[in-house]
């Protein structure tokens, strides 16, 4: 009798090990996309052109209610300025200012007429301070709609 039960345990403690390593690889993957994707985030920022999918490029800017300086937007998107500029906000929460958003644009390498020139045209978009600029600017009007029910496509 103690033969079997022993045998039983083995097996048991053989499949929890074996269920551990399975988890601890799935999360080893997991953490190692996270990375990746961090990395990716970082190298677009900079200016560099992208290599690596991220959830970000998903976003369709024909949809947006932007008239004007489209291609402007598609560009800050791309470098994942929206991206930075809402982590920046949820640590430190909107100054109902421009401060992050020049502070970004600085980060990315912009001259002072080019800083100038993308804050006319988020202005002019209804992006007056950084959390105007996510909510007026960055979010595609479909999206604000299909919530509201008003959006039929």
């Amino acid at each position: 009798m103690a033969k079997g039960s022993n045998k039983k345990a083995k097996l048991r403690a053989k499949r929890k090990r074996k269920e551990f390593r399975n988890r601890t690889k799935a999360e080893q993957k997991a953490a190692k996309e996270r990375k990746l994707d961090k990395a990716e985030r970082n190298r677009r920022f900079a200016g560099f052109s992208p290599t690596r999918e991220l959830p970000e490029d998903q976003i369709i800017f024909d949809d947006f209610s932007i008239q004007e300086g489209r291609e402007v937007v598609r560009t800050l998107n791309e470098r994942l300025f929206f991206h930075r500029l809402m982590e920046r906000l949820e640590e430190e929460g909107c100054q109902h200012d421009l401060r992050y958003t020049r502070d970004l644009l600085k980060g990315m390498s912009y001259g002072k007429w080019k800083i100038e020139s993308v804050i006319d045209v988020l202005e002019e978009n209804g992006g007056h301070c950084d959390c105007e600029v996510i909510y007026n600017v960055y979010i595609p009007r479909s999206m604000l709609c299909q919530d509201e029910g008003l959006y039929e496509s």
